[in-house]
């Protein structure tokens, strides 16, 4: 069986993982740190978690837009 995040078995309960909210909490600690690093004079990793951030949001709603398209394409 093939590991998911915090140790769930990808397929329990017949999804992958946790969803989007796996993407929220991610981009939600990297602007908290990113902002941390900023208000500390650390430019170059504020910067960085800044782009991670972004990634985060990226990976969120193309998640979300998925999991529309197939339940779309299950209720037909």
């Amino acid at each position: 069986r093939v590991r998911g995040s915090r140790g769930r078995g990808l397929g329990d309960r017949g999804e992958w993982g946790a969803g989007p909210q796996e993407g929220l909490g991610v981009w939600g600690r990297a602007l908290t740190y990113g902002l941390i690093c900023f208000r500390k004079g650390n430019v170059r990793r504020s910067q960085q978690m800044m782009r991670a951030r972004v990634l985060a949001q990226g990976f969120t709603i193309t998640a979300v837009i998925v999991g529309v398209a197939v339940t779309a394409m299950k209720s037909k």
